[in-house]
């Protein structure tokens, strides 16, 4: 089935990105209309072009994207000369990328960390029991269950992250794993 949009009904509200992620891959699979598809990727040409924008132009003596990143700052508070170059929308979502780039990042990081984490082996006869600061609910779960890798201990319940960073530290100390 095919999806059809009135070109009158908005994309959803200014902090919405869904449309960028999900829409090429939709189209992808023939399931939007040539309109959302091209709206779509010409909202993303945009959104690309102001963030290259805020990283040339400088406003207040810094990059505009620094300046985007203070707490205070926002983009209806620029001089029109530089906002009229693109819709509230565009400006809104850059906005948003621009000061949670951060979070962004260490949030991808931690992903990454538990993708590499994931088929890492834990020592068939490990003894749980005799690591300090790791949580008794922890020990015993982990005791009991006998995981083979970190992937399959991080998904017992009551075992944490911070659980399975203080085996992985163990572990690094003891020198049971490099």
């Amino acid at each position: 089935k095919v999806v059809h949009h009135d070109p009158e009904v908005s994309f959803g509200s200014f902090e919405d990105k869904g449309d960028l992620r999900l829409t090429p891959m939709a189209a992808e699979r023939g399931i939007v209309d040539r309109f959302r598809s091209e709206h779509t990727a010409g909202k993303a040409t945009l959104l690309a072009d102001l963030k290259k924008l805020t990283a040339t132009t400088n406003h207040e003596g810094v990059r505009l994207e620094q300046w985007i990143k203070r707490p205070d700052n926002h983009w209806p508070q620029l001089p029109e000369e530089i906002r009229r170059e693109f819709t509230p929308e565009i400006w809104s979502l850059a906005e948003n990328d621009i000061k949670y780039a951060g979070y962004i990042a260490r949030q991808q990081n931690a992903v990454d960390k538990s993708a590499r984490m994931e088929d890492k082996l834990l020592p068939a006869g490990l003894d749980y029991s005799v690591m300090k600061g790791l949580k008794r609910e922890a020990q015993i779960k982990l005791d009991t269950i006998r995981p083979a890798t970190f992937g399959q201990a991080a998904r017992i319940q009551g075992v944490t992250p911070a659980d399975l960073a203080m085996v992985e530290v163990w572990l690094r100390r003891s020198g049971e794993q490099n």
